[in-house]
């Protein structure tokens, strides 16, 4: 579980400093100011990814005092964790494309990037269900009633791990998407070298 959790955090920081390295963010001129609450979303967006890894990797590694519960508790806390990346990231995107940030040419392919990401992650979120927890296959057709959860099964293994190797894209992309809105905002908090004295 902490493996699964701190890989993509050193993935993401690799990312962050290619980012804050980059040519681009050396010579940006900060020509478009950026106010308001929309910077502070993208890193909403991606605090909200991360908190969804750790407790998909809780899911994925359920221990085994784990009380029925508290796993249907812990399914629930996933799903409901979802939702909200989900949604936060339609609000980000839908803002990026408006008027006011559509000439920020360095967001314009990671905003479709994410989106592509987000519908692969649901689609690979459904087959990881079905492929954990199946479905009443008996009442859906006579012929999937055969079907049989193998545990770490060929299938079943790429499915859930391309739904946890998506997620760790998604925190990644996330992350470059707000520290290049970021850099175009005109906030003290990357506008101001820092002094040391």
């Amino acid at each position: 579980m902490i493996n699964g959790c701190t890989g993509p955090l050193v993935f993401s920081l690799a990312a962050a400093i290619v980012t804050v390295t980059s040519v681009w963010w050396k010579r940006n001129d900060k020509t478009l100011v950026l106010r308001g609450w929309f910077p502070w979303m993208t890193i909403l967006l991606v605090v909200s990814a991360v908190i969804q890894l750790a407790l998909g990797a809780q899911l994925r590694h359920i221990q085994p005092w784990a009380s029925p519960s508290f796993f249907t508790s812990l399914v629930h806390t996933h799903l409901t964790m979802a939702a909200l990346v989900f949604i936060l990231a339609l609000v980000v995107l839908t803002v990026s494309w408006s008027a006011s940030y559509r000439s920020m040419q360095r967001i314009n392919a990671l905003r479709w990037f994410i989106l592509g990401l987000l519908i692969v992650q649901i689609l690979l979120g459904c087959g990881t269900w079905i492929a954990n927890y199946a479905l009443p296959w008996a009442e859906s057709h006579p012929i999937l009633s055969r079907y049989t959860i193998a545990i770490h099964g060929y299938w079943e293994s790429w499915i859930v791990t391309g739904h946890q190797a998506t997620g760790s894209l998604i925190i990644v992309t996330a992350l470059v998407f707000a520290l290049r809105v970021w850099r175009q905002t005109n906030s003290d908090f990357v506008s101001k070298p820092s002094v040391i004295e």
